[in-house]
């Protein structure tokens, strides 16, 4: 398993702060399986960790 993180300021595109600009932190997992590597990405609010959502190749997560 390998991990990325992005730091971007943008506007929430679902769950509760969807809507409202934030800064951002999106951590990518990239993980073996049998079809290949597959991406899950979750984003989480940069000033107090809150997480904001998940989306992964099958769409957006339910994380609550």
């Amino acid at each position: 398993m390998s991990e990325k993180v992005k730091t971007e300021k943008e506007e929430v595109p679902h769950g509760v702060m969807e809507g409202k600009e934030l800064t951002s932190h999106t951590v990518a997992y990239y993980f073996e399986d049998y079809y290949g590597e597959t991406p899950i990405f979750i984003t989480l609010n940069a000033e107090d960790g809150a997480l904001l959502y998940g989306i992964s190749s099958s769409g957006y997560l339910d994380l609550t």
